[in-house]
């Protein structure tokens, strides 16, 4: 106690000579402050004492459960219950704190927040009656035992098995790359120097000479349509002509409106120009990147937050981006002020071209952002916020600021408008893709509520349910559930709603 709370240099300083130990802990003089911690040192042991007599009462059925157990008992087996009384006691072989593990002894504004919506949202799902299980709505085919794997090989032999598939994705990649691929970057124009120019630069149209029937023919192929011929074209122009300024182009558009076509479209492009090792497609989530069947960014242009990359991480950079100068990037509206910037920097750096804003890549960015924000930070540090930039006091401002101006140099922008997924023309559609269109800016009138209400779950006549089997099978969106307790209750009941047997 002495050395936690009592300056000191060396031992002198807390014992003189001729005294004990006990004689000068008894003569200290410690704030109330001290003495109070003092106190609660031994709380942690006391803890683990009541857990123990606690456990041991409810092995043998004398203990009172408290009132939150006790309602949640109903629908869960003995051996649900018993692993409740774990997942609730005090642990000593835990290592996480509090603040870890989101315990508080007193609620915070935005904690309190959170409880609300997650009990919200736990008596809409117990509202549906979605977690009680029902025979009739299994599957038709009820052997739902998983298959087992077709063989079995230990780690090593998977990672290696990784490793020799990567090598060959990337041997076909390069497989038609020429041998000055890596030197294939357009420098830009000297930008002191003004050049005056009459309409027609501004309204001449972009030769793409032998490709043009190739570019029609795969405008004909995927069924694009004018927006998305718009985009497509601008691209496949850009690459006809290699001496073009880098392109910074922005695809935009809400969900369906064909942006991954356009995408397929480019694909193809570049296949049949025998230069797919020109192009990659990188997103910022695994998911993402896999619906695109690209990599995320992360990977690709070996960015980590916790560690500075290695000489030859660098290089695995650099040969993964030999001869790539055209970069899609997906679901943009996740990328913060900040992430690009680093994506820019590790560009420049890599590709050895400190001058150019992406070290001279051609970067096509898609997205819309009125969906996810950054994970980290939400719309305060959007590539759209407006705070951003007003502050330069820390590295981190700077940085953001940077991203924020990067972005700003995208000034190719095409929208696309055209729902190309809900293409039905009955009244509920078009009243459904109105609502959402205007859901977008915050815009729902009257007669989109009400219709937007006529949709939900109920069991009463007239409303479909989500109880009913047409739905089993489809993914339940949720905000927050109540507890981990309420988690695993859901889990459980969809478990056993999709186990049980008629």
């Amino acid at each position: 106690m002495l050395t936690l709370f009592m300056p000191w240099r060396s031992g002198l300083d807390l014992k003189k000579e001729g005294k004990t130990w006990d004689d000068t802990f008894a003569d200290a003089k410690f704030i109330p402050r001290h003495q109070t911690l003092m106190k609660n040192f031994n709380i942690q042991y006391e803890c683990m004492d009541a857990q123990d007599d606690f456990h041991a009462q409810m092995k043998k059925g004398n203990a009172l459960l408290p009132s939150w157990i006790i309602a949640q008992s109903s629908f869960m087996s003995e051996f649900q219950q018993e692993q409740r009384i774990d997942d609730f006691t005090f642990d000593e072989t835990r290592t996480q704190d509090d603040d870890e593990l989101g315990y508080s002894s007193e609620l915070g504004k935005m904690r309190f927040g959170k409880e609300e919506t997650m009990r919200e949202m736990c008596g809409i799902i117990k509202g549906s009656e979605w977690h009680n299980p029902e025979s009739n709505l299994l599957p038709d085919d009820t052997d739902l035992a998983p298959e087992p794997p077709e063989f079995n090989i230990p780690g090593s032999q998977w990672k290696a098995s990784v490793a020799k598939e990567r090598a060959a994705i990337l041997e076909q990649r390069t497989k038609n790359m020429p041998e000055n691929a890596g030197s294939n970057f357009h420098k830009s124009a000297d930008p002191n120097v003004v050049e005056i120019v009459d309409r027609s630069y501004l309204t001449k149209k972009c030769q793409t000479g032998k490709w043009k029937a190739t570019i029609t023919g795969i405008v004909l192929d995927f069924k694009l349509n004018k927006e998305q011929q718009r985009a497509f074209s601008i691209i496949a122009a850009h690459v006809a002509n290699p001496n073009s300024e880098p392109l910074k182009m922005y695809i935009a558009g809400m969900g369906g409106t064909g942006k991954s076509q356009v995408l397929k479209a480019v694909i193809k492009y570049f296949e049949t120009r025998k230069e797919s090792h020109r192009f990659v497609a990188v997103a910022p989530t695994g998911t993402a990147a896999a619906l695109l069947g690209g990599s995320t960014y992360h990977s690709i242009f070996g960015i980590c937050d916790m560690f500075e990359q290695t000489t030859t991480q660098l290089a695995q950079v650099k040969s993964r981006l030999t001869g790539v100068n055209y970069v899609f990037f997906d679901e943009v509206s996740m990328l913060s002020c900040r992430d690009l910037y680093k994506i820019s920097a590790r560009l420049a750096q890599v590709l050895g071209n400190a001058d150019t804003p992406f070290g001279g890549m051609n970067m096509i960015f898609a997205g819309d952002f009125a969906q996810l924000p950054p994970a980290m930070g939400g719309e305060g540090v959007a590539l759209y916020s407006r705070t951003v930039g007003t502050k330069g006091a820390t590295l981190v401002h700077q940085e953001e600021a940077i991203g924020k101006a990067l972005w700003q140099q995208v000034t190719t922008v095409v929208i696309l408008r055209k729902n190309m997924r809900q293409t039905h023309n009955t009244p509920e559609d078009k009243k459904l893709r109105k609502a959402l269109e205007n859901m977008r800016y915050k815009r729902c009138t009257p007669e989109d509520l009400i219709f937007l209400r006529s949709l939900k779950s109920s069991k009463s006549p007239g409303y479909q349910s989500i109880t009913e089997k047409q739905f089993r099978n489809v993914s339940i969106i949720t905000l927050l559930t109540l507890t981990r307790m309420q988690s695993t209750w859901l889990a459980h009941s969809v478990l056993h709603l999709r186990l049980t047997k008629p």
